[in-house]
């Protein structure tokens, strides 16, 4: 999640959007370690700050789970199967199935 200090903001013109099958998923916030909270807060502030993201207020929601590296820094990451389960397959993989 490092990023250099002179690196060029992000480009937020893509925009990518699916038409969900289902109901929205909202699941329940889960408190971060105090320690851990504070890593993230430096880390995503910054983003926030450039525009590369904004609060939401959506019914689709997932928590955050923030994953201490072997270095100390701190990895992002989400389980978003629940809300992959209202979106639509393009193509078929039932032959992982068998």
């Amino acid at each position: 999640m490092n990023r250099d200090d002179d690196a060029e903001p992000y480009n937020n013109k893509v925009r990518h959007h699916i038409e969900p099958t289902g109901p929205s998923v909202h699941e329940r916030t889960r408190p971060l370690p105090p320690n851990r909270y504070q890593k993230v807060k430096q880390e995503f502030w910054p983003m926030q700050e450039m525009g590369n993201y904004r609060p939401s207020k959506s019914a689709w929601a997932s928590p955050l789970r923030a994953v201490a590296k072997k270095n100390g820094d701190i990895g992002p990451c989400g389980d978003y199967r629940p809300n992959q389960k209202q979106a639509p397959t393009e193509a078929s993989l039932s032959w992982l199935d068998k």
